[in-house]
């Protein structure tokens, strides 16, 4: 049985990775995965690189949801994957959220150079005031 979810957020890359840098069948390319999405109507992947112009030189300068709700890909394991390949002296910012339909919510970020999966269960949360 395949988890619904939804995903939101970006991660920022410092310095850009450039293109000429990534394999150009990358699924994580927005062309790959346009072309994926027309075909099938599903998202291949969980992260896509948001890709732009830097002084004239085509790169990679964040990784965001290729669309908000998605079935269950490995955003934190993809994300581990293009630490390894291009992580080395770059800084990767920001976090990418996973809410569940459950109502389970995970937070995906990097520290130190490690991807970090932070759980959060609804259920444990106080109820606010506004809830009696």
């Amino acid at each position: 049985m395949t988890l619904s979810y939804a995903l939101d957020g970006e991660i920022e890359i410092y310095p850009p990775i450039p293109l000429a840098d990534i394999d150009p069948a990358s699924p994580h390319l927005p062309a790959n995965h346009a072309a994926y999405m027309a075909r099938y109507d599903l998202p291949m992947v969980g992260l896509v690189f948001r890709v732009g112009a830097l002084d004239g030189v085509d790169v990679a300068t964040a990784l965001v949801p290729p669309v908000r709700f998605a079935y269950k890909n490995a955003p934190a394991r993809e994300l581990g994957d293009i630490l390894a390949a291009h992580g080395t002296g770059r800084a990767f910012d920001g976090e990418i959220e996973e809410r569940e339909e459950s109502g389970h919510i995970s937070t995906i970020s990097v520290v130190n150079g490690h991807v970090i999966t932070t759980l959060e269960d609804p259920e444990d949360e106080e109820p606010d005031d506004d809830d009696w």
